[in-house]
Parts: C-alpha cells; structure tokens; sequence
C-alpha cells in the first residue's frame, strides 16, 4: 500500500466528473510545456457503463481468448503503456486529466477535523530542517490550526470558473521527449499552447469533452487551496513580500502516491530508511492531528 488518500469531497471535481467516460489522476505541471497523458496504473477513473466496456474491448488483443492468450509479454505498467496508448489515440472515450497527486518532497496528512493530504511548496528554497519545523510544536501545531481552518471553512465552488483559458493540443504518439518507463512508442504526449511565461499559470486541466471531438487545455488561476504559511520561528530568513513565490504555502490534494519517497537516491535502501531521509512532515503532523484533531472533532486521529 503507497497510496493515502485525502478529502474526496474537497479535492475530487464532482461537478464536471460525470461529463467523461475516464478521469486521469495527475500532478501539479504548471510550467511544463511536454505533457504526459496516460492512465494511471495507481488510481484513475472510468464511466462504468457498457459503451465504455466496449470501446476497451476493441483492443487487438482483447477481441478473443484467442489473441489475449498470444499477445506479445508486457514488460511493464501495460495500463500506462499499451492501453493508455490505445484509450487516448485509438477510441472516441472522453478525458479529463486533472491535478490530484501530491508532487513535492515535504507533505501534510491529517485525520480528525482536517481530513486531508497536502503539498507543502518551497518555492523560495528555504531549508525546512533549519526551522526544526518536524520538532518544534509551535511549528507542528501552526501546521494543524491551518489544515483545520482551511477544512472548516471550505466551501464547494465551480472546478471551472469564467477565469479559465482554454486551446486545443494536438497528442502525439510516441514522439516524447519525457523519460518514460515503458516502450517509448506508446508515450502520448501534446506540446503545450501555453507557453509566455508571463501569463500566470495554476491549475491544469486537459481533456477531450465529446466523442471523438478536440482535445483541449485549461489553466485556471490558482485555487482556493492554497494555503500561505506565516513566518515560523527560526534562523534569520527573510520571506519578502507575503505571496507564493518565495514564501512556503500548503496546496490540498487527492492523494500522496510517496513517490519521492520511493525513488530519491536516499531511499533506495529500505524504508525505514526512507522514513528517516526524507519524510520530515508526514508522521509528525500524523501525531500532532492525532492528539489535537481528535479532540477538536470529538473522534478521529491520524491518517498514517
């Protein structure tokens, strides 16, 4: 099991989700101008319904017991290669990729009244073990008050709002550049059309809304998860003007897939390892909601 989950009700797009036939978990890419699509062999969605059945029933070596029984042997991740490949550039299923994974090496999971999982973005690069922010309980409680004020006063909102962008993408089909770990010749990607830096970028979004119709991408403003830190207690450092480029700030998502954890160079070892390296947050705050959000709530405690 690598997978914690956070707050569907909060981080899941409810409102647009029964629009497509398959939604795509993915991570936070704002600056990315190669994009990756496929399906996520840890968590993605897909329309239960027989139209849906059918169309990934058409697969070559799906059709019989026959060919699924002959079919050359799959290396790896085959439903983030070959059937991925084959859904996105072979079948009229509709898409949405959204933003859902936990991207960043520092991160957040609560139980009790928070009940999410979050990033902790380092944008300005300051040094999180010089706070002794993983020690310190001012630090571990300030994290949990603001995990727990963004979950009370959450309100449900629009996933797209009248601010967002939108252009159509071309996917392409084994021309990435992106390391992958699979056959190349199945890497569907697109360039993207956003591409001045200047104009500001959040939320990302690509998706495919009619049968067999244009893919497009959407950027829209930065969410209404982001959370900004205040200053903690600590080495001289200076936060500069009160925004996200060079203060740290929490951004809530679905789920933390540990990736970082399972693939730094530190953590190839063994996990307890691994635990040691690099998770300086996760079982802090694990404690810290256990013993406060639990009480807050009236029951609960950590998600670990």
């Amino acid at each position: 099991m690598d997978l914690v989950f956070g707050s569907f009700e909060r981080a899941f797009p409810w409102d647009i989700a029964y629009n497509f036939d398959m939604l795509i978990a993915y991570y936070p890419s704002p600056d990315a101008d190669d994009v990756l699509l496929y399906m996520k062999g840890h968590l993605s969605f897909f329309r239960h319904s027989p139209e849906v059945t059918r169309q990934f029933l058409t697969f070559p070596n799906f059709r019989t017991q026959h060919t699924f029984l002959t079919l050359p042997w799959i290396e790896t991740d085959a439903e983030e290669a070959e059937y991925s490949h084959f859904a996105l550039l072979q079948t009229n299923l509709t898409f949405l990729q959204f933003d859902a994974m936990v991207p960043t090496r520092f991160h957040l999971t609560a139980g009790g009244g928070a009940g999410g999982t979050y990033s902790l973005f380092n944008d300005g690069q300051w040094e999180f073990a010089a706070l002794g922010a993983q020690t310190d309980p001012a630090a571990r409680l300030l994290f949990s008050d603001l995990m727990d004020e963004h979950a009370r006063g959450w309100a449900p909102r629009a996933t797209f709002s009248d601010a967002g962008h939108e252009r159509e993408v071309h996917l392409r089909g084994g021309e990435s550049a992106h390391f992958v770990w699979f056959d190349r010749k199945y890497a569907v990607d697109y360039l993207s059309a956003f591409t001045d830096p200047n104009v500001f970028i959040g939320a990302r979004y690509v998706m495919r809304r009619a049968p067999g119709g244009r893919v497009v991408e959407r950027f829209e403003p930065e969410p209404d998860a982001k959370i900004i830190v205040p200053p903690l207690e600590g080495p001289s450092i200076d936060y500069g003007h009160w925004d996200h480029w060079n203060r740290p700030y929490l951004h809530e998502m679905l789920y933390n897939h540990f990736q970082n954890e399972k693939y730094a160079r530190e953590c190839r070892l063994c996990f307890a390892r691994c635990v040691r390296a690099c998770v300086l947050m996760y079982d802090v705050l694990c404690s810290v909601v256990g013993a406060t959000g639990a009480a807050a709530a009236g029951g609960g405690g950590a998600v670990c």
